[in-house]
């Protein structure tokens, strides 16, 4: 018969040649307290003889070491209040993700392209990112003035003293069309910061390339895909470089839309659209989208043909204006006539 009873953390079993004796206890390993358990065998003749110990691990919270402060903290509100306040964890203590980062971390402001003339009116402000590169496209009908309005911001990007590649790829920079519009648009100042550029061979060349460039204009998108193959407006321009600005004239499908998908008027920082009237003198320009505009969009215009900047309300009231002076003059002429008329008659 084995009889077992537990007095004081010891479990004595008595068998009937001898007694074996389990001691729980806890002793301080490496200043921590861990518990241990000895089991000691006792023979009648009183000897002894130590059958094994264990030391057991320490246990540890299932809680994180934080969570287990609030919980303790809500137990005893009264007495842990003060405590609670003063431990409040920090959610920035031990951060160490790269890509998270304070919000004021960024103390000075990016620094902004250099634009002369009109340009500068139209567009207002360009920024030079530290990390990514800004995009504006052009879309219009054909004869809108899409290449017009590209040679006028090449001119004055350039003729402020930033490095521009310009990628003609619809007409040939030694055909007399290119001649043509780089005589009229380009100032002989401008055209010494402009490089230009017919073809690419891949991807890798067209990196290489502008890697040497403040400002990049391409005529055309559609004709860069021809040639070096499908590429990703925000992957392969926007995100790649840095510092950098972007024109990119797009076609239009028949419906009017921007041709390459709507990825394209989304990864866009501005979007232009050249509006094509009866007359080529009457087309202009217009923001569909810009990040970077203090003016309301509907109050600005660009003129295509005299790369002019106007606000269309105010011509609007202009012509009012004039239209009901010239209504005034006539009235008044007409009444003139009239008492003239009489007055003979009489």
């Amino acid at each position: 018969m084995v009889a077992v009873h537990i007095q004081n953390k010891r479990k004595l079993i008595l068998l009937p040649a001898f007694m074996l004796e389990i001691i729980k206890s806890k002793v301080n390993v490496d200043g921590k307290k861990r518990h241990v358990r000895i089991s000691i065998e006792v023979f009648k003749d009183r000897r002894t003889l130590l059958k094994s110990y264990d030391l057991g691990k320490k246990k540890k919270s299932h809680l994180p070491k934080e969570s287990s402060k609030r919980l303790s903290s809500s137990v005893n509100k009264t007495s842990m209040k003060c405590k609670y306040t003063k431990n409040k964890p920090n959610p920035k203590k031990g951060l160490s993700a790269s890509n998270v980062r304070s919000i004021n971390s960024q103390t000075e402001r990016a620094p902004m392209f250099a634009i002369n003339g009109e340009t500068a009116k139209f567009l207002q402000a360009i920024e030079k990112k530290p990390v990514g590169s800004v995009v504006v496209t052009l879309d219009g009908a054909q004869g809108s003035g899409k290449t017009t309005s590209l040679f006028q911001f090449i001119n004055d990007f350039a003729e402020a003293g930033n490095t521009c590649l310009f990628a003609s790829l619809e007409e040939h920079p030694a055909s007399n069309l290119f001649a043509e519009k780089r005589d009229k648009y380009l100032s002989n100042k401008a055209q010494e910061m402009i490089d230009v550029a017919d073809e690419f061979e891949d991807l890798q060349q067209l990196y290489d390339t502008v890697d040497h460039y403040d400002c990049i204009f391409i005529d055309s998108w559609q004709k860069l895909e021809k040639m070096i193959g499908r590429l990703r407006l925000d992957e392969d321009l926007r995100k790649r470089f840095h510092s950098k600005v972007f024109f990119i004239i797009f076609q239009q499908t028949t419906t009017g839309r921007t041709k390459g998908g709507a990825e394209i008027v989304f990864d866009g920082d501005i979007i232009i659209k050249l509006q094509k009237e009866a007359k080529f003198e009457d087309n202009y320009a217009y923001f569909d989208k810009n990040r970077y505009t203090k003016i309301p969009l509907e109050k600005i215009r660009y003129n295509v043909l005299n790369g002019r900047v106007y606000n269309p309300n105010k011509e609007e009231e202009k012509n009012t204006t004039q239209a009901n002076s010239l209504n005034a003059e006539n009235s008044l002429l007409s009444s003139l006539i009239i008492i003239f008329l009489k007055t003979t008659c009489l």
